[in-house]
């Protein structure tokens, strides 16, 4: 989401923009023409305002950079419009450096601030783990110094991309490394062993089902459970249609795939959202979280596999009981300091939703936003003027220049002033490393 515009920075901010009112662009108005051209180029985003026959309508676009206008429909009788333009040489602004300007100064007010006004959005973020410690002293006393003991404190602490945290949902423990446990073939009555060649780099290609026909199904099960996984084909499926189903306890239930490989016609990634209630099953005697895929179309080709490997990210070890986690919202810090993971464990993997709602921005927030794009846009005319002439004489006429450019600096000195004083009233947060 986008909290403010070019308008914010060049006028309501810096007053640089030069505003233009009931401007009626070159083209002609004969219910016909949609195409029309103001009189200056580098239009301001978000200054805009085009009234087509007395009416103000937003069934337009422009192209800022050059100022061509194109109405949905054809103005009958006049068309006026109003907006904002930058009249300087020394700063050739156009859309694109809006956008970036606005892009920067709202991702840096949001760091600094620890505020996101975004919409409450999920994410799902993924982090090595460094084990961090610290040795105590602890001297164990009995009315005399029995024996001094040497303990190691142990916790992690990760920062998300995302803030301020509205909740953290899941906390897991990843696994890596990790093979099927069984992968079976089943035509109804008996079942074949792939596990082997599943689980091989270089193995031999194997069907995945047995005959490709619809009383076929496969078996994928591991030790934990896993929601992502990639299937290595050496011939693609043809005409064929996939369901699938997981095991909750009691019977199998119907699983919702993403399917990377479009039904096994190309190599890829199929996923799923973790089932709440899956449940280890015995199939054929082995007991394993299992997924079971059934054939609903028959294959004109049955595809082949070379192997079936899960992604490590997605694999389930264990879920951290969130009460043992302390969460920093508004830095967006995490700590875990009970229910420490084996180091054997690659990753933890954190859900959580961010974000303060769209809905009421502050106009503080908004314009301390707009503060700092703004320094950004005055820095531009400086840096591009700082050796021009501040006067000069020529047969006997005397013109001064640079004036802006002091006018410039004394802007910018108050665009920091006001930086300094918006931060008192929205607040910053310090982040580790910040000192």
């Amino acid at each position: 989401m986008t909290i403010i515009d070019g308008y914010d920075i060049t006028q309501k901010i810096t007053g640089l923009g030069a505003n233009i009112r009931a401007e009626t662009p070159t083209g002609t108005i004969n219910s016909t023409n949609k195409s029309f051209t103001t009189a200056n180029n580098r239009i301001v985003p978000g200054s805009i305002i085009v009234t087509s026959d007395g009416t103000v309508t937003t069934a337009y676009s422009i192209v800022t950079d050059t100022g061509v206008l194109t109405l949905t429909a054809a103005p009958a009788s006049t068309l006026v419009i109003d907006y904002t333009y930058v009249d300087s040489t020394s700063l050739d602004i156009v859309e694109n450096d809006y956008t970036a300007l606005i892009a920067y100064s709202e991702a840096y007010v949001s760091g600094v601030t620890g505020k996101s006004y975004v919409t409450t959005t999920s994410s799902s973020e993924w982090f090595d783990l460094h084990l961090k410690d610290y040795d105590r002293r602890t001297d164990v006393d009995s009315g005399i110094i029995d024996y001094n003991s040497y303990a190691t404190d142990t916790g992690y602490r990760f920062f998300v991309s995302n803030k301020p945290i509205v909740d953290v949902s899941k906390v897991i423990v990843t696994e890596y490394g990790l093979d099927f446990g069984k992968v079976w073939a089943y035509d109804g009555a008996d079942y074949t062993d792939n596990t082997s060649e599943a689980n091989s780099v270089e193995g031999t290609a194997f069907t995945l089902f047995p005959s490709g026909v619809v009383t076929d199904y496969a078996y994928l099960g591991a030790s934990v459970r896993f929601t992502k996984f990639y299937v290595d084909l050496s011939t693609v499926g043809v005409g064929g249609a996939l369901t699938a189903t997981y095991y909750n306890g009691s019977s199998w239930s119907s699983l919702t795939l993403t399917d990377g490989t479009t039904e096994l016609t190309s190599s890829g990634y199929i996923s799923f959202t973790l089932p709440s209630d899956w449940s280890a099953t015995t199939v054929n005697s082995v007991e394993e979280y299992y997924i079971r895929l059934k054939v609903g179309t028959e294959f004109s080709t049955n595809p082949e596999v070379l192997q079936i490997r899960t992604d490590s990210d997605y694999n389930i070890n264990k879920f951290i009981d969130l009460k043992n986690i302390a969460v920093y919202k508004s830095t967006g810090e995490i700590v875990l300091r009970k229910e420490i993971p084996c180091e054997d464990y690659r990753k933890i993997r954190i859900d959580y939703t961010y974000g303060l709602g769209s809905s009421s921005v502050p106009e503080t927030y908004k314009e301390l936003i707009s503060v700092i794009a703004a320094k950004q846009f005055v820095i531009g005319l400086l840096a591009g003027s700082y050796d021009n002439e501040t006067s000069w004489t020529y047969r006997g006429t005397t013109a001064t220049l640079g004036e802006p450019y002091t006018q410039f600096r004394e802007s910018l000195s108050w665009l920091e002033k006001r930086e300094k004083e918006l931060y008192e009233v929205v607040g910053k947060v310090l982040i580790l490393g910040d000192v």
